[in-house]
Formats: C-alpha cells, structure tokens, sequence
C-alpha cells in the first residue's frame, strides 16, 4: 500500500498539493473516522489510482449523516477550483458539532412551547421561534416565592440558570421596596453579586431587574456614586424582539400575577 494515496486528492497524482488539496485529505480522514479504516481498506493501489484518476469518492458510510455527507462531497469536489475552502469546512463542522449537541441535550430532557409547540433547548427562558415566555414549570425552576429570604436569593443569583436567575432578581426587586429587605442585603455582597449581573449577563431581564435592585439600594442606603450607576447602565444590552414580544403577550394575555411581574419589569 503506498504510502498516502488513499487519502490523496486526484490532482496530486500529476502535481504538487495545494491548500484544495489539503481539503481533499481531510474529507478522507473523515470517512476514515467514520468508518474505522483507511478509505478504500481493501482495493490495490492500483485500483485506487483508476477510481482518483475518474473522479470517484468512497461511498457514503452507514454511520455518516448525511449532512456530514454533505460536507464531505463539497470536500471532494474533482475541480480544486470548486472545493469549499478550509475555514469554511471548519465552521461547518462546529454548526453540525453544535446542531448534535443541542440534539442530544434535546432527547435528554425535552421541552416544548406552549404557544407554538417548538423545542425548547437548556435553560432558554424564550421561544426563540415565537417569542414566547417559558413556563416555569419548563425551566425546571426551584420554588421561589416571597417567603425566600434575600440571603437565599443572593446565594441563588451568581450560580443558576437563566431562569431561575430572572426569578431570583424578580423576587429581590420586589424586596427592594422595604427598608428591612433592602438593609439585608447589605450582608450579602450586593454591589458585587448585582453588578456582574449587570456587567457580564446573558438576559436583558435579569440585567434591568439587577439595575433595578441597584437603583433602589443606592437611591435610599448607600453611597454608591451616580457616576458607577450610570456606567453599569451602559452595560444593559439592547432587547431583543422576541423579549418584547413576549412582554407584550404577558401584558396582554397573562394572568394577573404574570402581568404583576410585567409591570415590575417595566418598572426596573
């Protein structure tokens, strides 16, 4: 067997390699991942050198997708001038990488939207199909309420999930309207916890529920400088349609404790 001809692109036969041809190699040594031996395992290097020579590829293997398949042949294009470019073929793995883990995390524990029966994946806290809010129940929240003290809500708030996130900081803007409350937070290092939420979070709701909270605390307790405030304000995202939409549908169509928890939203 000669040394690397069934991983060689066709026009390495007469000329010297090319970044296409790179492109070709890596698209055998995919076949060969799938299928646990070198492609063409049992033909004579002759007989490999006629199937290059024409233009020809392994076949499809059972264990391939064919959206890998897919990959593969825009690998393996016969013209070097038309094979899909490297960096291209690396971010098209990643997507197919991405699309299997979302798959799997998927089968693990499914959840749907209620407003139009899409997936939803993780801890997402919206349809990113049509904007819908999900349900608690779906997020897979721990229970809480009013009752949770604010030591608990602030132990809650760096660690969790999206939701449980948005939750926690609801429940402590609520909080914020009572001196007591709002003095317990001082034992529980809410400049910083409230900031890095602002600063560093994913979820435009849980960054304007931590301003919010920061807002009241400074405004009647503490002497946390305009400047600071206004500078952690720069930090809030823009919205995004579907976080609209979904606040729009709440105001409209939610229970009375769901368009409660709007306006406090709006309030923030």
């Amino acid at each position: 067997m000669s040394g690397g001809l069934r991983w060689r692109a066709p026009e390495c036969l007469t000329t010297r390699p090319t970044f296409a041809s790179d492109v070709y190699s890596f698209a055998m040594c995919i076949i060969e991942a799938a299928l646990g031996e070198p492609p063409f395992a049992f033909l004579d290097d002759d007989s490999v050198r006629g199937i290059l020579e024409d233009g020809g590829i392994p076949d499809q293997p059972e264990q391939m997708s064919d959206d890998v398949w897919e990959l593969v042949v825009s690998m393996t294009n016969q013209d070097p001038a038309k094979r899909i470019t490297l960096p291209h073929v690396l971010e098209r793995l990643k997507e197919l990488a991405d699309a299997e883990e979302a798959t799997q995390k998927l089968g693990a524990s499914a959840t749907y939207c209620s407003g139009c029966t899409s997936a939803i994946v993780g801890d997402s806290v919206f349809c990113d199909h049509c904007g819908a809010k999900v349900a608690a129940e779906a997020a897979d929240l721990r229970t809480l309420d009013c009752t949770t003290s604010v030591a608990a809500l602030m132990d809650i708030i760096p660690t969790a999930g999206a939701a449980e996130t948005e939750r926690a900081l609801l429940l402590l803007a609520r909080k914020c309207t009572d001196r007591q409350e709002r003095l317990q937070m001082y034992q529980c290092n809410w400049l910083r916890v409230l900031s890095d939420v602002v600063r560093t979070g994913d979820s435009y709701v849980a960054q304007l529920y931590a301003l919010g909270c920061l807002n009241w605390v400074a405004r009647y307790d503490s002497d946390v400088s305009s400047p600071r405030l206004a500078s952690l304000q720069d930090c809030i995202r823009d919205v995004t349609t579907p976080e609209l939409t979904s606040l729009l549908n709440v105001l409209l169509h939610g229970n009375d404790q769901e368009k409660d928890d709007g306006l406090v939203f709006c309030a923030s």
